[in-house]
């Protein structure tokens, strides 16, 4: 009689394990998607001086949805556009239309806000 002995051993770390289909196509999507996080974003010039925030880009299936946060409040970046490493959208501010548009370079970020004649530069790092 032959016995065959098998040996399972395992490693621990830090991270959490990926434990479902779901879990995994999560994981996915967080390492390849350009986006996707929190970034810590300046506008410069504007007539309340620089106003500084977070921007956090968040995707549900195949739509993104993006909020703006500082301290003038919070709102929804609207007609959202991300794609070819730019975005392009609106927030209503006081009664006007802001546009956002920039592009993204790996955790850098580098666009512009404005409405009308006004536009103001605005920089971004994704937080790690």
């Amino acid at each position: 009689m032959t016995v065959i002995l098998l040996l399972v051993s395992g490693c621990s770390t830090s991270r959490s394990a990926v434990t479902t289909k779901e879990d995994f196509s999560k994981k996915a999507i967080e390492i390849v998607d350009p986006y996707l996080g929190i970034w810590s974003y300046s506008v410069s010039d504007t007539p309340m001086g620089t106003v500084i925030g977070e921007m956090v880009i968040n995707r549900n299936m195949e739509e993104y949805e993006a909020f703006l946060e500082s301290e003038v409040g919070k709102t929804t970046i609207y007609n959202l556009s991300l794609n070819d490493n730019a975005i392009k959208g609106t927030f209503d501010y006081e009664g006007y239309e802001i546009s956002v548009t920039g592009n993204f370079a790996g955790d850098s970020f580098t666009g512009q806000m404005g409405a009308d004649y006004m536009i103001f530069p605005m920089k971004a790092e994704r937080k790690k």
